[in-house]
C-alpha cells in the first residue's frame, strides 16, 4: 500500500492542544497505475476534531450539450408569471396542440435565460455570502455595534439563506428524479381516463385534469420537453384554460399532436456486453 501525497492542512485531527496526522488515503499500485491524475486534499475541519479528507481525480471534460430541465427555484422569481403570460400568447396557428408544442419552446429559451441570469453561479455567491458574513461578524465581535451594522448582517444572513435555498433545491431535483418508479406521470394518467372515456363515454371535465396535474409530485421525472409538474401548477393562471381545451379534445378526437406524443426509452442490460436488442430491458 502506498500513501497519497496530500496537500492543505498540515494535521488531520486536533484537540486545541495537540495536533496529528492520524487520517491517511491508502492506495495499491494497481489503483495508481488505473488512475489518472488524483491528489488528497486535506480539508478544514469547521465543527469537527478532524479534517475530511477529499480525494481529486482526473475527469475527462463533458462537452456534450446538456438537454434542458426546468428548475424549481426559477418559479419563485417575481418575473415569472410575466414570461410565461408573455410567452403564452404568441401568434396562434390552427392546431392548438401544435400552438402548446410552440409556445413551450419560446418557454423554455426564456427559462433558460433567466436562470442564467438571475441564478447563475449559485457556489459562488455562496462562498461571496460566507465570506462578507464572517468579515462583518469579524468586525462585530465586541458589544454595542450601531444598527446599520446590524442590518447590514442581516440582509448579508438573508441573501446566503437565499442561495442556501436555491442549492438545496437543485440538489433535491438532481437527488429525486426517479424514472424507474415514475415512468411518464401523464402518459399514466391518459392512458387510465382513455380506459375509463371509451368504457362510460364521458367526456374529461376540467376538474379531472386539474386534479390529476395535483396528484402529480413536483420532484417526479420532467417529461421529454424537460417541464415537471412543478412548472404546470405555478403557470397554471396563465396556461391551465388551453392545456384542459386540448385535454378535452384529445379525448373527444383521439388524435394528438405528434411532437407531444414523445418519450425517452432507456435500454438497461440485463446481461454484460450485449449485442442483441433482446438482451436489453426496455424503461421508459
Amino acid at each position: 500500500m502506498t500513501t497519497l501525497r496530500a496537500s492543505g492542512r498540515e494535521y488531520t485531527w486536533t484537540n486545541g492542544h495537540t495536533y496529528r496526522t492520524i487520517d491517511w488515503g491508502l492506495v495499491n499500485a494497481r489503483w495508481m497505475m488505473t488512475m489518472a491524475l488524483h491528489e488528497l486534499f486535506i480539508m478544514d475541519p469547521e465543527c469537527s476534531d478532524h479534517s475530511p479528507l477529499s480525494l481529486y481525480l482526473a475527469q475527462d471534460e463533458d462537452t456534450r450539450p446538456r438537454p434542458f430541465k426546468f428548475l424549481n427555484h426559477v418559479a419563485g422569481h417575481e418575473k415569472f408569471p410575466k414570461i410565461i403570460e408573455e410567452m403564452w400568447s404568441k401568434r396562434r396557428g390552427r392546431c392548438r396542440m401544435a400552438d402548446i408544442w410552440r409556445n413551450l419552446k419560446h418557454i423554455k429559451k426564456a427559462m433558460k435565460h433567466l436562470n442564467a441570469t438571475e441564478f447563475g453561479a449559485v457556489e459562488e455567491r455562496i462562498n461571496s455570502c460566507r465570506h462578507q458574513l464572517a468579515m462583518a461578524q469579524e468586525d462585530m465581535r465586541a458589544p454595542g455595534q450601531p444598527m446599520e451594522k446590524i442590518e447590514a448582517e442581516k440582509q448579508i444572513k438573508l441573501q446566503l439563506e437565499k442561495w442556501l435555498n436555491v442549492e438545496e433545491s437543485i440538489m433535491r431535483q438532481k437527488s429525486k428524479v426517479q424514472w424507474l418508479k415514475l415512468g411518464d406521470a401523464t402518459t399514466t394518467f391518459f392512458h387510465a381516463n382513455l380506459k375509463q372515456s371509451y368504457g362510460v363515454l364521458q367526456p374529461v371535465s376540467e376538474e379531472e385534469v386539474v386534479d390529476a396535474l395535483k396528484r402529480i409530485n413536483d420532484l417526479k421525472a420532467p417529461r421529454c420537453d424537460g417541464f415537471n409538474a412543478l412548472f404546470f401548477k405555478k403557470a397554471w393562471p396563465m396556461i391551465g384554460e388551453d392545456i384542459i381545451e386540448v385535454v378535452q379534445e384529445f379525448f373527444q378526437t383521439g388524435v394528438i399532436y405528434k411532437a407531444i406524443n414523445c418519450t425517452t426509452v432507456t435500454l438497461i442490460p440485463k446481461i454484460p456486453n450485449p449485442d442483441r436488442i433482446t438482451q436489453y430491458r426496455p424503461i421508459s
